[in-house]
């Protein structure tokens, strides 16, 4: 840089036609500075793939803190809930004294525990299709849970677990699709479209019984004029990729996975931002627990 500062200056030297050249140095970012760069968010956080508990600090990625000021020997003064960096915030507030107001809140509790572990609560936004369901004693019936383990405690934090799901608020697939999408012209429903759905050059193959990661875990291609452009696949038993339907504008792909036993099918959202971008997960789409029913996906 060109700047006439006295050569006195540190850094600086005087060129031959009276110029002080000096040399700055770029500015230096902190985590907590206002200058920072930022990560813009993708997509939802999806549960429970995206979300996470750290019973040792706060990690990087964005959390809310889980505190008891209750407890005694201080355990639960480093305890987090945490979702992916890259996702949106969805919204989670934690109370350790009664519930929030505006908020829709789950008590956590542990029977088994003297301090005070009786008027905590997990809220999220009334608005929110994610619904929080807790478990003192090991995993909540057949939903997807993740433990909340904190060793440090002796009153039995070794088997409590946050389970969700989300609900809809109609039990028409259809309808919820139009709601989110716009426009009921932009879904193809199919039941199973492997080699047939074809839409402005763009294909997807599902195989349901594709055993490549594991047994009945299920694989969808997404190809672009014939040339493979991206691979999904299932976990174990999930029967990955039964339906695929892809909207005409191709940025939105709908895939069901029906499970091996057939009792607890969902169906996956992928969207993108352009032709050009990967499908990232956007939600999963279920059925209300009164309205679960075989083939659902």
């Amino acid at each position: 840089y060109l700047i006439d500062f006295d050569t006195s200056t540190t850094g600086c030297v005087a060129d031959n036609r009276g110029h002080s050249i000096c040399t700055v140095s770029p500015p230096s970012f902190s985590p907590t500075s206002s200058l920072a760069p930022s990560v813009t968010p993708i997509h939802d956080a999806v549960w429970p793939y995206d979300y996470y508990w750290s019973h040792q600090g706060k990690p990087s990625d964005n959390c809310i803190q889980i505190t008891e000021p209750s407890n005694p020997d201080h355990s639960w003064d480093d305890n987090y809930f945490c979702w992916k960096m890259g996702t949106k915030n969805p919204g989670m507030k934690w109370s350790n004294k009664n519930p929030i107001s505006n908020m829709r809140c789950t008590k956590i509790y542990e029977d088994s525990d003297p301090d005070s572990w009786d008027d905590n609560y997990l809220c999220l936004p009334k608005i929110s299709t994610l619904h929080f369901y807790w478990s003192q004693n090991n995993s909540y019936g057949d939903l997807e849970c993740i433990q909340w383990v904190e060793p440090a405690d002796p009153d039995t934090w070794n088997d409590n677990y946050l389970c969700a799901k989300y609900h809809y608020p109609t039990s028409e697939l259809w309808q919820t699709l139009v709601e989110q999408e716009g426009d009921s012209t932009a879904v193809i429903p199919a039941e199973d479209t492997w080699g047939q759905d074809v839409v402005n050059e763009w294909e997807v193959n599902g195989n349901p019984e594709d055993d490549e990661v594991a047994e009945y875990a299920g694989k969808v291609e997404v190809y672009e004029s014939g040339e493979l452009f991206q691979t999904f696949f299932g976990t174990a038993g999930d029967k990955f990729g039964k339906g695929v339907a892809l909207s005409a504008d191709t940025l939105t792909l709908l895939v069901s996975s029906l499970r091996a036993n057939r009792t607890r099918g969902k169906v996956v959202v992928y969207h993108r931002s352009t032709t050009v971008d990967q499908f990232t997960i956007k939600q999963f789409l279920t059925k209300t627990e009164e309205e679960q029913h075989n083939y659902f996906g």
